[in-house]
């Protein structure tokens, strides 16, 4: 009955609305795209430093098991 206490409005959705998934897609995918292009910015900026000191992909990474400790 309309206009007691027990008179609750219920939402007709629950969660968000289609336009804001589609929103919250289309920004996953950008990071997604961001981190991609950022990794492989990164990996061709140490493979340049490796080929500038004449190491190859092998040689660098048998001398970072040697020492590991970025700090140094």
């Amino acid at each position: 009955m309309p206009g007691t206490a027990y008179d609750v409005a219920v939402p007709q959705e629950v969660g968000p609305a289609a336009g804001e998934r589609a929103d919250r897609a289309g920004l996953a995918v950008d990071v997604v795209r961001r981190m991609t292009h950022v990794t492989d910015a990164l990996r061709h900026r140490q493979g340049s430093a490796f080929a500038e000191l004449g190491l190859t992909p092998a040689a660098a990474r048998a001398l970072q098991e040697l020492d590991p400790d970025p700090s140094r």
